[in-house]
């Protein structure tokens, strides 16, 4: 593997060992590169992928090739959109390669028609890097030139020789040559990983009951430690500072007032996948961390909580036909708090319930139960994404429906019902 890395060192390279184990059957000692595409898309251009096989051993190996590769696409409107990536239609089964051979094999997929701007590939079953591509018109003539990427040879290649699918040398056309795709470094991909995403979702929505008033809310999640491996799930590699604001706003009254804001600060550890399976479900998260939360007032109307929290996130079913997630959040409430019959009214479980597609519609509900049987409350929130109706058009159609107790802080031993339409800038994402 070492050799492999020498002639390409921008390359993202699989050992043969967890090649073998993670995507094909190679009865011999064989690697696999995966070669980036194309760092600029045309829109509606096929997203492709090359696997570069290569028999370093003294003896032939056969080598038998899946049928589809899975990857992950996400961009700022759509968080994951799985893709089947299809072997090429004139690359066969199985490759047999003479001792110090190599050969390409190419993997494509359509892009849904709706992504714009950057979107990030992530290749499944590879211990690889994620890509970033922007959608947009390709460079033509000289540009391209310009812009040609790094060669995934030396820059003095020794010739080396292929076999065709029966096992007998072939040409230098399947050889790697100068010129060919690799991929991005990995300094630029992390810079390219930002530490600041969406937090909770983020709207803004107006209703009617008795006055008309606007909920909206802004938050955001900000990663202390950026890990030189992006699958690391460590304390500290995944360490997050999060902030939300949840505002409640008069516009029925001449001053249009704000009624109550929440400010809720958190320092909170999280991560997507935990590693941990089971056959039950598909994928198992885990947030859990520290949260204050107050409306920033004083005097009578002054309300604060502060309290610890752990929620398990799992997931089920196809993302790409229909998923649910299913995340309980139970609380731990310390002495101290301000307004200590708060937990009254919110108890100490939290039940969200999602289910939709990354590119479709998607209902959220959030169940709570008080202490009591008489407190708790209900919110169902409905989004559907703007790009499926005007493919320019960022964020989501917003549907918010509230029955209960607690939709602020000021006001969270008064029970209320309202109905509300709006704009989403974001969605909830696990």
């Amino acid at each position: 593997m070492h050799a492999c890395c020498n002639r390409a060192l921008s390359l993202w390279v699989l050992s043969p060992l967890t090649a073998a184990l993670a995507l094909l059957y190679t009865p011999a000692h064989a690697e696999i590169t995966v070669l980036h595409p194309a760092s600029t898309l045309k829109a509606g251009s096929p997203l492709s992928f090359t696997l570069l096989l290569d028999n370093p051993g003294q003896h032939d190996t056969t080598i038998a090739l899946p049928a589809t590769l899975k990857a992950m696409v996400s961009s700022a409107d759509f968080p994951v959109v799985p893709l089947d990536l299809q072997r090429a239609a004139n690359s066969p089964e199985t490759i047999k390669l003479a001792p110090g051979a190599y050969r390409k094999v190419a993997y494509e997929a359509a892009l849904p028609a709706n992504l714009r701007g950057t979107i990030r590939v992530q290749l499944g079953g590879f211990d690889t890097a994620p890509v970033l591509i922007s959608l947009g018109v390709m460079p033509t003539g000289k540009d391209t030139q310009n812009s040609a990427p790094a060669s995934i040879t030396d820059a003095n290649p020794a010739p080396q020789q292929t076999t065709q699918d029966d096992g007998t040398p072939a040409t230098s056309a399947t050889v790697a040559t100068p010129g060919q795709q690799t991929a991005a470094s990995p300094t630029l991909l992390r810079a390219a990983e930002s530490r600041l995403s969406a937090y909770e979702p983020m709207y803004f929505g107006v209703g009617k009951n008795g006055d008309v008033t606007s909920k909206f809310q802004i938050s955001f999640k900000y990663r202390l430690g950026l890990p030189e491996n992006p699958a690391s799930r460590s304390f500290l590699d995944n360490l997050y500072f999060g902030f939300t604001e949840r505002s409640m706003w008069n516009l029925s009254e001449d001053s249009h007032p704000f009624e109550d804001s929440s400010y809720m600060p958190s320092l909170f550890y999280y991560v997507s996948d935990t590693g941990v399976k089971a056959s039950w479900y598909n994928r198992l998260g885990l947030e859990t961390g520290l949260r204050h939360e107050s409306n920033g007032k004083a005097g009578d109307d002054s309300r604060s909580i502060n309290y610890a929290f752990v929620r398990p996130i799992l997931h089920f079913g196809d993302p790409q036909k229909g998923e649910w997630v299913v995340a309980p959040k139970l609380y731990y409430y310390p002495p101290g708090s301000d307004n200590p019959d708060m937990r009254d009214y919110r108890g100490f479980v939290d039940l969200d319930i999602i289910y939709g597609t990354p590119d479709g519609w998607q209902l959220a509900t959030t169940l709570r139960k008080g202490t009591s049987s008489d407190y708790g409350s209900a919110e169902l929130q409905f989004t559907y994404p703007l790009t499926r109706l005007w493919p320019a058009v960022g964020g989501y159609f917003f549907a918010d429906v509230f029955s209960g107790y607690g939709e602020n802080m000021l006001d969270y031993k008064q029970h209320s019902n309202i109905v509300r339409f709006g704009y989403s800038f974001t969605r909830q994402t696990w």
